[in-house]
């Protein structure tokens, strides 16, 4: 695949986008526009991959996204995070001295590795593989949004009261330009939500 990345995300016009670990909010049409975005391919033999942290991917019970590629970046050891991965769906395994962890991880659409960077590289030496979106949490997305192959950011901003104890970082208008933005119906609270597509202009 080519080199480059979209950022997705549903924020608060104060940038909220989380709460003790879990999104604050519910909204079906935006879990429907993410679902869609997300899986969209071009190329029907290819897939899309999804990059998130350890607490986004606990937030979905250690569920891995269907019909996506998921790869979760957590700094614990690659088979502790498998093992809390095979015990929400599998029972636990009792040894793990003749696992090929990657064959295990692939079947399952779930990768764990150490590092956004790592993630990237191992995606963009894939041929089977066409979009890739990070999708949280707050850590993750401060990383990725100053790298210079992330070209875009799909912002869906909740207007909206709601608390929140992890946010999204402030967007560098010198990086990233504003190049749609609509209104989309009635959302959470009764009120609409702005949907926000940037690009970047290193890119």
């Amino acid at each position: 695949m080519s080199k480059g990345f979209t950022i997705i995300a549903g924020t608060t016009k104060e940038n909220g986008i989380g709460l003790n670990g879990k999104l604050p909010w519910i909204n079906s049409i935006d879990m429907k526009y993410f679902k869609n975005i997300t899986t969209q391919c071009m190329d029907n033999r290819k897939r899309n991959a999804v990059i998130m942290g350890r607490q986004t991917f606990k937030s979905m019970d250690y569920r891995p996204l269907d019909n996506r590629l998921n790869i979760c970046i957590t700094s614990i050891e690659p088979f502790t995070a498998f093992s809390l991965f095979m015990g929400k769906n599998r029972p636990l395994l009792e040894s793990h001295k003749s696992l090929d962890f990657s064959s295990y991880s692939i079947n399952y659409s779930i990768i764990f590795l150490s590092s956004l960077e790592d993630a990237l590289k191992y995606l963009y030496k894939s041929n089977d593989i066409e979009n890739v979106f990070v999708i949280g949490g707050g850590k993750i997305y401060e990383e990725a949004i100053q790298r210079k192959d992330c070209y875009e950011l799909l912002i869906n901003e909740i207007d909206c009261n709601v608390e929140c104890d992890t946010f999204f970082p402030e967007i560098d208008k010198r990086k990233y330009r504003l190049v749609s933005n609509n209104m989309i119906g009635e959302g959470v609270c009764n009120k609409r939500y702005m949907r926000c597509d940037y690009r970047s202009n290193t890119m």
